[in-house]
């Protein structure tokens, strides 16, 4: 089952802590479809990445990258960045067109 550990004060440490599922009412996990991995279509910045690393090192700890619930971090952060892409003017938005005043 999936159970999520609760506090009842989030600030700091709290003996009130109880477990408690997610799952709606009357739902069980087997009834459950499963969840499959989506691309992204944007891509991060060489910054946003650096600071989701730093953010994951220092709450998980240096070997953060070997622990298995955190896998899906590894192929969004070894995609390219935003900066390697070129905006190709012919897909480009242009839904901001008419509010220029352009038609």
């Amino acid at each position: 089952r999936t159970r999520v550990k609760c506090r009842l004060h989030y600030r700091f440490d709290s003996d009130t802590e109880l477990y408690n599922s997610i799952v709606k009412r009357g739902k069980t996990e087997e009834n459950m479809e499963v969840l499959t991995n989506l691309s992204s279509p944007r891509c991060l910045t060489k910054e946003k990445k650096k600071d989701v690393e730093h953010l994951l090192a220092s709450h998980f700890g240096e070997e953060w990258k070997n622990i298995p619930d955190l896998q899906w971090y590894l192929p969004i952060l070894e995609q390219d960045s935003a900066e390697n892409y070129e905006i190709d003017e012919a897909t480009e938005c242009n839904c901001l067109d008419q509010d220029c005043g352009e038609l």
